[in-house]
């Protein structure tokens, strides 16, 4: 099947019970979010693939694991592409906007976890005095390891 093909049968599809799927859209690695805007190639995004993941997993009764990597964002950092990284990092960021929004339908059972498994080109937030990280201000959380109810763990990578 052609990409354009796959991905529209990809797009049309819905889960009909507890299926097992495979979706390979291109011989190698996905196009970078800035040639998909650039060009007429029609894979999904990393949001619409995270969403059909977690339609298609959230009907296994007892939870379920998916991994997402927005591995393209390493690639661009390599070859040192901000464009690359900017506009594959925003689509990361819709993808893990995906993830919050079936979070915050079921926070009791649901666990997501975002890191970065790596810097890679030298690229920084920032300098010297001027790097300012403050965690508390970026997320407090609160994770009960003790529950009875089936855990549902989207795991985040760039």
């Amino acid at each position: 099947m052609g990409e354009k093909q796959g991905a529209k049968a990809f797009k049309d599809y819905t889960p009909k019970g507890r299926e097992k799927v495979i979706a390979a859209f291109t011989y190698s690695h996905m196009p970078y979010k800035i040639d998909r805007i650039n060009s007429d190639s029609e894979p999904p995004s990393l949001a619409e693939m995270t969403q059909k993941g977690i339609e298609t997993l959230s009907r296994y009764p007892n939870g379920f694991f998916l991994m997402v990597e927005g591995g393209r964002i390493d690639h661009a950092c390599h070859t040192k592409d901000p464009t690359g990284v900017i506009y594959d990092t925003l689509a990361f960021d819709k993808a893990v906007e995906k993830a919050y929004e079936f979070y915050k339908k079921h926070p009791e059972e649901t666990l997501i976890v975002f890191v970065g498994d790596h810097e890679t080109g030298g690229m920084g937030l920032g300098i010297g005095k001027n790097y300012f990280l403050k965690l508390k201000e970026v997320w407090i959380v609160s994770i009960n390891t003790y529950s009875q109810t089936p855990i549902n763990t989207l795991i985040m990578t760039r």
